[in-house]
């Protein structure tokens, strides 16, 4: 296996920076840039499959609590959302009052 799997991260970032210096200083690049190019895409999609094969065991074995918990997060979030909506409300309200306060006594002093 490449050096590219060993370590994923390293997979997304160093083999491209190093398929750029290779391709300014060899002429049989391109063949190398598609080699490396495969090999972390491999990783990658091997990565993905993993990731679809737990999300399936996980939603089997867990789905129910899991569900549970996604309605007790949604329902504390909207409850945060609405507060905060509700700090907002309060204060447009009391600059449209302050505005009101000065279109009135504006208007008082024209009269």
């Amino acid at each position: 296996m490449s050096k590219c799997c060993e370590n994923e991260t390293k997979c997304e970032s160093s083999c491209e920076e190093k398929c750029e210096r290779e391709c300014h200083a060899a002429p049989e690049c391109p063949v190398e840039c598609a080699t490396e190019q495969w090999k972390e895409s491999f990783c990658r999609a091997m990565t993905e499959v993993q990731v679809e094969i737990l999300k399936a065991k996980i939603l089997k074995a867990h789905g129910p609590v899991l569900e549970q918990a996604a309605d007790a997060f949604l329902e504390a979030a909207t409850a945060c959302w609405k507060s905060k909506i509700a700090v907002v409300q309060k204060q447009h309200a009391a600059k449209a009052f302050k505005h009101k306060l000065v279109e009135l006594w504006v208007h008082e002093g024209k009269k």
